[in-house]
């Protein structure tokens, strides 16, 4: 399931005898199943419960990003200074496609802005479907001397879905 943003919209209720209602219309025609959440309670807190959950996020997006972008670097040096072991070349793009994932995924957390979080959505489900290709790619140049020729359905297929979730993002 996708996590979607967790957007603030303030109001202000005033206390009376009368009840207040809220009416929220909703529709979704592309992912059955999936809903909204909505919560009510004090500004302040709820505002500082999202700001602390950013930070969190934050250090988790720096971490998750920044060691595999770490061994991607090493690799690829590596490779450079011993092109015969491809291997490094492959684990170097393989980690490079994961950091990328890894920030996609908690960067489209704080967008406020729909059009912002459809597109970093839309490459993220990319991204995570060439990570999987490229990790199969790594694990057969570390166990096969050549690669196996049931590797490019699987490269076909993730071609395939990578071009419908550029058209299809939400499905």
């Amino acid at each position: 399931p996708i996590a979607y943003p967790i957007f603030i919209y303030p109001s202000k209720f005033e206390r009376t005898d009368r009840d207040h209602v809220i009416a929220v219309r909703y529709s979704n025609f592309t992912s059955p199943g999936e809903g909204f959440g909505i919560g009510l309670g004090d500004l302040n807190h709820l505002t500082e419960r999202r700001a602390s959950s950013i930070r969190s996020s934050t250090g988790h997006q720096m971490f998750f990003t920044g060691v595999p972008l770490a061994f991607a670097l090493l690799h690829f040096l590596l490779f450079l200074f011993y092109p015969r072991s491809r291997e490094n070349l492959y684990y170097s793009i393989f980690t490079l496609f994961f950091a990328t994932m890894a920030f996609m995924d908690y960067q489209r957390d704080i967008f406020t802005d729909l059009e912002q979080y459809s597109f970093h959505s839309t490459i993220y489900h990319i991204v995570r479907i060439l990570v999987l290709v490229l990790g199969m790619r790594f694990g057969y140049s570390l166990f096969y001397t050549q690669l196996p020729k049931k590797f490019f359905p699987f490269l076909a297929s993730g071609i395939g879905l990578g071009i419908w979730s550029w058209y299809n993002p939400f499905i």
